[in-house]
């Protein structure tokens, strides 16, 4: 991606560089695997703004296939997915379009950036240890 422009053989080497294991629902600004190979990624697209969680399993991988997302929760465009090491998943929750299109409140009256917190039982795809709990 650093070698601009991208040219049109470009994406071609994407894709012979990896995998397909299917195609997701929604655009996302964000994502994240655990240890136990569940990604956890938002939905912006998605009618309900949320955030989703795919099991992922190499032998019922399926070249362009529509994956089966689970609904974890509500967020309004949930972006930056990380784990607290305790088995939750947190991500912000943001009204970055309001601030495109100019209708941010900015007034203090709502929040317009949230953390959030939802106790998934995961952690971090580089928390070894956890990976037995």
């Amino acid at each position: 991606l650093r070698a601009w422009p991208f040219d049109a053989d470009a994406a071609a080497r994407a894709r012979e560089a990896g995998e397909v294991v299917g195609t997701k629902p929604s655009p996302a600004d964000g994502m994240v695997f655990t240890n136990t190979s569940i990604l956890y990624t938002g939905a912006i697209a998605d009618p309900n703004n949320s955030v989703l969680s795919y099991a992922l399993d190499p032998k019922e991988a399926d070249d362009g296939a529509s994956m089966k997302f689970d609904f974890v929760a509500d967020a309004y465009w949930a972006d930056t997915f990380a784990f607290d090491g305790k088995g939750s998943l947190l991500f912000t929750e943001n009204h970055l379009s309001s601030w495109i299109t100019g209708e941010m409140d900015v007034t203090g009256k709502d929040a317009n950036f949230l953390i959030k917190s939802v106790f998934v039982g995961g952690y971090s795809y580089v928390d070894v240890k956890s990976a037995s709990m």
